[in-house]
């Protein structure tokens, strides 16, 4: 998207001072927020175990663990990529976006990211499917996976359709988006904490 955005510049430059410059940082937010919600690679990672989970499920390890484990995989890919997507489109847009907006952006980038990890493998916990001949079967006919992605994007096209229809009078772009960045930390910390309570038990019975 970084270098869709450096060869387009000029035209989106164009599209900026017709929509208004003041939605520049938005709009970094949201570009990047949606190519995460593309990203999935959390909610197959339970159904990817296969006839295997029993190995998993005798080792010595906590289930809470393992599941925590999947979503800091999904972090660790995924958050480092956006912060340099936002970056990146922050040194492009230049006078558009200011630091402000950037900082905010990568902030919401980040907390979109680790929410994606935490809803994946939530979700695939409730929808695993280990019948599965082959890995691809896992990963594109998994009811969790399309549960993750359009989730994703319906979750966040709430900030932006609220900012977008009530909030920007009211608010600027790195205020609300700083905003929303809290939120969805909030919301995975509370994942975070219920894999802890109760994922031992959870993993323990799957089948």
């Amino acid at each position: 998207a970084a270098v869709f955005m450096a060869v387009k510049r000029a035209q989106l430059i164009m599209l900026l001072d017709a929509i208004g410059t003041g939605y520049a940082g938005g709009l970094v937010g949201l570009i990047v927020c949606a190519l995460a919600s593309m990203v999935f690679i959390s909610a197959p990672s339970i159904s990817l175990e296969g006839k295997s989970l029993w190995v998993m499920q005798t080792m010595p390890i906590r289930g809470g663990t393992v599941l925590r484990a999947k979503a800091a995989m999904h972090i660790m890919i995924t958050a480092p990529a956006a912060v340099l997507c936002t970056a990146a489109m922050g040194i492009i847009l230049e006078a558009n976006a200011n630091a402000f907006d950037c900082i905010a952006a990568a902030l919401l980038a980040v907390a979109f990211a680790v929410f994606t990890a935490y809803f994946g493998v939530a979700l695939n916990l409730k929808f695993h499917r280990f019948d599965w001949i082959n890995e691809t079967a896992a990963v594109k006919s998994g009811m969790s996976v399309m549960l993750a992605m359009f989730g994703s994007m319906a979750i966040l096209a709430i900030p932006a359709l609220l900012y977008a229809l009530l909030a920007a009078e009211y608010i600027s772009a790195a205020a609300y988006m700083a905003l929303w960045a809290a939120i969805f930390a909030a919301v995975s910390i509370a994942f975070d904490a219920w894999f802890k309570k109760h994922g031992d038990e959870k993993y323990a019975f799957l089948a």
